[in-house]
């Protein structure tokens, strides 16, 4: 059930009835890390050297992963860097947890691992934080992609981008314009708490797994439209923006969802 304050809802459902709350009977997979029990685990010390994050006190630590004698890729001398980025090969495995980017930083890494096509293998952007706009249009991410606690300061473009393993982004934050367009999910994708502040755009996304919003903030004007998805859980998600979704879907969850302003849902069954 949609809860709101005074405007109206939109709701229009074809065939197949997918307006229903239903009990998830699996659980997505283990997205961000999977790591077996019994499976020795070894932490690295972080980057000792002070943060480059906007937001940080004075003095704080950067923390973020070491790429060269205990640096960050953002701490590197130009040098080092060029070393580093130099042994990577397209769909190299990239960890980057915690690291802080301007767009430079980025498209340098995006160069390192493109050949005629821009290709990640494990990517691990968890907590790191993009200072400006940047762009992952037309990569494919090959193997798991974490983006969970990331922080998109200034924008991001994921347009036609491919994520053929599960990819996460629980509790990421989306601050100014936000662009899925075109983008394939493969496998489930997970944006669980995700805060999106000035809207996003997910118009002819195909979702081939499940497509997990639940508890998600949004500001602004959000778009799904033209798009297919197997699950789509929207649970506890709360929109003070406006929300368009028009989709084929075969199990949607809109429980305890709570909207302020005009929600337009254009369902039918998959």
């Amino acid at each position: 059930m949609l809860r709101g304050g005074q405007n109206a809802y939109i709701l229009h459902a074809e065939s197949g009835d997918p307006f229903r709350s239903m009990r998830r009977n699996r659980s997505l997979r283990a997205m961000a890390s999977r790591r077996t029990a019994d499976m020795p685990i070894t932490i690295p010390p972080g980057c000792p050297e002070e943060s480059l994050r906007p937001s940080a006190s004075q003095g704080e630590l950067c923390g973020a992963i070491p790429a060269v004698d205990g640096g960050c890729l953002a701490h590197l001398s130009p040098d080092q860097l060029q070393a580093h980025l130099a042994d990577l090969a397209p769909g190299a495995d990239i960890d980057a947890h915690g690291v802080v980017f301007t767009a430079d930083l980025l498209q340098r890494l995006l160069r390192a691992t493109a050949d005629r096509s821009l290709e990640f293998g494990n990517a691990d952007f968890s907590e790191a934080t993009f200072t400006e706009r940047v762009s992952f249009s037309g990569a494919t991410f090959t193997k798991d992609a974490s983006f969970d606690h990331t922080t998109f300061l200034k924008g991001v473009s994921f347009s036609d981008t491919t994520f053929t393993e599960p990819a996460v982004f629980i509790r990421a934050g989306f601050s100014e314009s936000t662009d899925f367009t075109g983008a394939r999910f493969t496998a489930d994708v997970d944006f669980a708490g995700a805060a999106f502040t000035d809207g996003a755009d997910f118009s002819c996304a195909a979702f081939s797994g499940g497509a997990l919003f639940s508890g998600v903030r949004v500001e602004g004007r959000m778009r799904l439209m033209a798009c297919a998805v197997q699950e789509l859980v929207w649970s506890g998600a709360r929109i003070s923006g406006e929300l368009e979704v028009e989709a084929a879907a075969a199990r949607v969850d809109l429980s305890g969802v709570r909207a302020s302003e005009r929600v337009d849902l254009r369902l039918r069954g998959a």
